[in-house]
């Protein structure tokens, strides 16, 4: 791990984790504190039981306002560390030969990327502890004999907000790691017709022409269905994007590989400006769009390639014949019983 990398990550497990903690253990401590003087007052039991509820829901309240706020601040820190990042880096990429650019480039984005990963799971772990031991003491004081319906209800209502941050971070932890889908024989045929009836409406508006080829019976995939359609989609849009005045969208699916490694080919062409021979390994790359006036972000075709490599294809772009771009994606199919 560079130098560089353990003083970014140093400055956000600052930003966003430490105060974090901090605020949750300091509220930890501040509530078995105020229970432990409640119980030493003497006073009736009905009243401590009043008065610590109100006590623990203001705090919760303010542990919440809290949280938020050091959320929003972290998240400004986290914007300004990884924009000076970018700019310090390409000042020294202008100095540099430019196979080297592009290398310091790619490393410094998958730099930012890891970080910022790293530090939301770490910073969802660390909050998810406490709050498990709040909502512990609020279901086991609710569940107490003799303890009346009105601080009943009261002791429910901390449960429920604690299970409702508790949800957030479960959320915050599955975007750091995401879940596996089950994969299952995908037609893909059937696919490209969804997408093309998703998307009719823009074509329409746009004057492009879709169409779909590929008769005959076609090797299925093995994959998750979801996965398949967001890389046609994206494909599709791709297209879409490159065309804003009218055009083509044609859609080929084939057979290709051998009967002992069969695959599915699928050719995605257009008839706009085409994709220049010096480029055609850049538009893979994360935020790296020539259609920013079309609406381009710079992540649909970075998502195919990661869609199409999870899935052990490959995607290529070249002219398309008449003009324009074409996509081919091919992928391992399955077998034919």
């Amino acid at each position: 791990m560079s130098l560089a990398r353990r003083r970014l990550a140093r400055k956000l497990l600052f930003a966003l984790l430490v105060p974090t903690v901090v605020c949750v253990s300091a509220y930890a401590l501040w509530t078995d504190l105020m229970w432990s003087q409640l119980l030493a007052s003497g006073e009736p039991h009905e009243h401590i039981v009043r008065e610590g509820t109100r006590r623990a829901a203001f705090g919760l309240l303010l542990l919440t306002l809290a949280v938020s706020a050091v959320v929003a601040v972290g998240v400004r820190v986290v914007t300004s560390l990884v924009g000076d990042l970018v700019e310090g880096a390409e000042r020294k990429v202008e100095a540099a030969q430019a196979e080297r650019r592009e290398l310091a480039r790619r490393i410094q984005q998958a730099q930012a990327l890891t970080i910022v990963g790293q530090v939301a799971a770490s910073m969802a772990h660390e909050i998810g502890s406490p709050l498990n031991t709040i909502l512990g003491w609020a279901r086991l004081a609710a569940a107490e004999a003799g303890v009346p319906a009105p601080l009943k209800e009261r002791f429910e209502l901390i449960a429920q907000q604690t299970e409702r941050i508790t949800r957030i971070v479960q959320r915050m932890l599955a975007t750091a790691r995401p879940q596996a889908h089950a994969r299952e024989p995908v037609d893909v045929r059937a696919v490209c017709t969804e997408v093309l009836a998703f998307l009719a409406p823009d074509l329409r508006s746009r004057g492009i022409v879709a169409s779909l080829d590929g008769d005959g019976e076609l090797p299925r995939l093995v994959a998750v269905r979801d996965e398949v359609l967001q890389l046609v989609l994206n494909l599709a849009m791709n297209a879409l994007q490159a065309q804003p005045r009218g055009g083509e969208l044609r859609l080929t699916l084939s057979e290709a590989g051998t009967a002992e490694r069969p695959a599915l080919r699928l050719d995605v062409a257009d008839r706009g400006p085409g994709v220049a021979p010096e480029l055609r390994e850049q538009v893979f790359e994360p935020f790296y769009s020539t259609k920013r006036a079309q609406g381009g972000h710079g992540l649909g075709l970075s998502i195919v390639a990661d869609l199409v490599r999870e899935m052990g294809g490959t995607v290529e772009v070249e002219s398309a014949a008449g003009g324009g771009a074409l996509f081919r994606v091919t992928l391992p199919a399955q077998r034919r019983p």
